[in-house]
């Protein structure tokens, strides 16, 4: 394979190439989501939109916390095998980090 080959191969590698592409979800992801967060909300008084929606959101990760304690509860009643424990833990773990990460994502909107 000569050189000129091989630049123009999808497998050589490139420097300095902007890939629109993938910055495009770090954009929205760091955006004001189409200005969703800070469209108020005529009939609650103003409220921006992010607010209610993040209100939701935080209800739903406390809820799915009470449902991994639930499962926990009822795993123990039946005597589910003691190697389940891990995966209940984890449950735990991650919907606990949801809820933090709801609860941070809550104040920076109100922060604003």
């Amino acid at each position: 394979m000569d050189a000129a080959r091989v630049s123009q191969s999808k497998y050589a590698p490139t420097t300095n190439v902007h890939r629109p592409d993938s910055t495009l979800p770090a954009a929205i992801v760091n955006s004001d989501a189409f200005g969703l967060r800070s469209a108020p909300i005529p009939f609650l008084g103003g409220l921006p939109f992010g607010v209610v929606l993040g209100v939701l959101v935080i209800i739903m990760a406390a809820y799915s916390l009470v449902l991994d304690f639930d499962m926990i509860q009822t795993g123990v009643k039946r005597g589910a095998p003691r190697i389940y424990g891990w995966s209940a833990a984890f449950g735990i773990m991650l919907t606990v980090v949801w809820l933090y990460l709801e609860i941070l994502r809550l104040l920076a909107i109100l922060r604003r």
